[in-house]
């Protein structure tokens, strides 16, 4: 039984040659007339059919909701390229590949596309691209063209399901934006945040070995969170960990604060790699994937892999207002709405088109807003409408 075990075990790394072959094997046919596959389609239907399906609903069943047939597709087809590579060259060549270490520590507020990793998938897609233009050809000028039909759908069926899969792994060669030195987890841990003469809960809603990000109830405590700068925390294990406050702000009714770790010791260092990786308490372990889609992973990746929101640069918390105002520059006064406002600045809603570093003045009928000068510092557009993040000047 060890031994089959053991077979099984290196069978598995052999998964990149044969997904290359279903990858390739409708390409083949449609793009160069060479077939791989001699059946008709009632025999597809009595036989392949129902083993596919059975092997789908078997699949579901085992996964119990924790792993999903497709994108256990996009994974292999992602590695069947190089993972066949490796295989190949490790069997004929005895030629072993440099393993390339993902870079750590690097922050960037720019997606970046690896060309180089994206070849296999690049001409994948570019066969695809054809398949479907000579599929198309073969139904608009059917008289030209000796093709059996039955062959045709199979294979029409066949590259529709590994574009999907091609065009997710084309995705996967963006390097996403990284806003950390480290990799953050999903944790759900409390603590207690000590200031001047204050000591608050908190709970932890993700952690890193250099910093985390916790939620607070204390509202009352906003001014007094907005002007102080550092702290000291306990979590855990760790005691009196000192922290710098990154960002701050408000939302449904609790404070969530951005901190970052100021030089913790060795025994406070060990007790959060502890926390981080020895034990397990991250919520991700148990995650169900019964509605990760493949199109709301492509749409989330579009819209949330853009720069760090401005937000988690503000030190002072901000108050959500719909304040009529006014900006005065260069001698013109425009109409504007102020949404938000702290002691440091404010976000503001206009219909003109301004430029960043620019000084205006914005007046409401609130005090705090009376007669203000301002940099303007971020500027974001939306159909007609300007959105402008404004720092006061003292």
């Amino acid at each position: 039984m060890q031994k089959l075990l053991y077979m099984d075990g290196i069978h598995y790394w052999f998964f990149g040659i044969y997904k290359l072959v279903f990858l390739l094997a409708p390409l083949l046919f449609l793009v160069f007339n060479i077939y791989s596959l001699d059946v008709n389609f009632d025999q597809l239907l009595w036989f392949w059919v129902q083993a596919f399906i059975s092997s789908q609903l078997m699949f579901k069943t085992i996964a119990n909701k924790k792993r999903t047939v497709l994108w256990s597709h996009v994974y292999e087809v992602a590695m069947a390229p190089y993972m066949a590579l490796s295989v190949l060259s490790e069997v004929f060549l005895k030629k072993k590949f440099k393993f390339n270490v993902t870079r750590k520590g690097v922050q960037t507020d720019r997606r970046r596309f690896l060309w180089t990793t994206s070849i296999p998938y690049l001409v994948l897609a570019g066969l695809t691209i054809v398949a479907l233009v000579k599929v198309s050809l073969y139904y608009l000028y059917p008289e030209q063209y000796d093709v059996n039909p039955d062959v045709l759908y199979i294979n029409i069926f066949w590259v529709l399901y590994n574009a999907a899969a091609i065009i997710l792994a084309i995705f996967l060669t963006f390097e996403r934006p990284r806003h950390r030195n480290s990799e953050r987890f999903s944790i759900d841990l409390q603590g207690v945040l000590h200031g001047n003469e204050t000591a608050v809960s908190f709970s932890i809603l993700n952690i890193s070995e250099s910093g985390a990000r916790i939620e607070l109830d204390a509202l009352t405590l906003e001014n007094h969170l907005s002007t102080e700068e550092k702290f000291s925390i306990d979590l855990a294990g760790v005691k009196g960990l000192q922290v710098e406050k990154k960002w701050i702000n408000e939302k449904n009714g609790k404070l969530l604060m951005g901190v970052s770790f100021i030089h913790p010791d060795q025994k406070q260092y060990r007790e959060i790699i502890r926390v981080l990786f020895s034990e397990p308490v991250n919520a991700n372990i148990e995650k169900y994937y019964d509605k990760a889609y493949l199109t709301t992973a492509m749409y989330r990746f579009i819209r949330r892999t853009k720069k760090a929101d401005p937000s988690f640069n503000r030190q002072s918390i901000r108050k959500n207002v719909l304040l009529p105002g006014q900006i005065k520059i260069d001698g013109q006064t425009v109409e504007a709405t102020v949404l938000d406002y702290s002691e440091a600045g404010c976000n503001v809603k206009l219909n003109r088109t301004l430029r960043v570093d620019q000084i205006v003045k914005i007046s409401t009928n609130e005090r705090e807003l009376s007669d203000r000068s301002a940099q303007i510092c971020w500027i974001r557009k939306s159909g007609r409408s300007r959105y402008l993040g404004l720092k006061f000047i003292a």
